[in-house]
């Protein structure tokens, strides 16, 4: 999406080598030739947060042997509609993508967080949410 994309270049423009992640290679594909295909990398193209459990394990896979300097979720998601006609599960989706996949994240980040960070220029972590 946008942020992403804008966060991306900033990490270019600053001398970083952003690695994608998403579930359309297509999109990741077209991004990537925008930004500069030599400034930034596909680390996978198959990872859906909407199941955030599976997801977080093909990005702990994506990621084995990385050093990170930072990790940015900007997934997002939200059920655009009227309150009135929204259901359990429309919120239950939300979380699970907004919440637990930041967290699945997180979790699969944090080898390669803690390789590319110290303790006076630690790594970070920035979470974007539509909710």
């Amino acid at each position: 999406g946008a942020i992403g994309k804008q966060l991306c270049h900033n990490i270019i423009q600053r001398g970083g080598t952003p690695l994608l992640v998403g579930r359309s290679a297509d999109k990741l594909t077209a991004v990537r030739e925008e930004l500069g295909a030599q400034k930034c990398d596909i680390a996978a193209s198959d990872i859906d947060f909407t199941s955030p459990e599976e997801a977080g394990k093909k990005l702990a896979a994506a990621l084995k042997g990385e050093t990170l300097r930072g990790l940015a979720y900007a997934v997002g998601s939200i059920t655009l509609k009227p309150l009135r006609g929204c259901k359990a599960n429309d919120f239950a989706e939300s979380y699970a993508v907004n919440v637990i996949g930041a967290a699945e994240a997180v979790k699969a980040s944090l080898p390669g967080l803690k390789k590319g960070g110290s303790a006076t220029d630690p790594s970070s972590i920035v979470l974007f949410s539509s909710v």
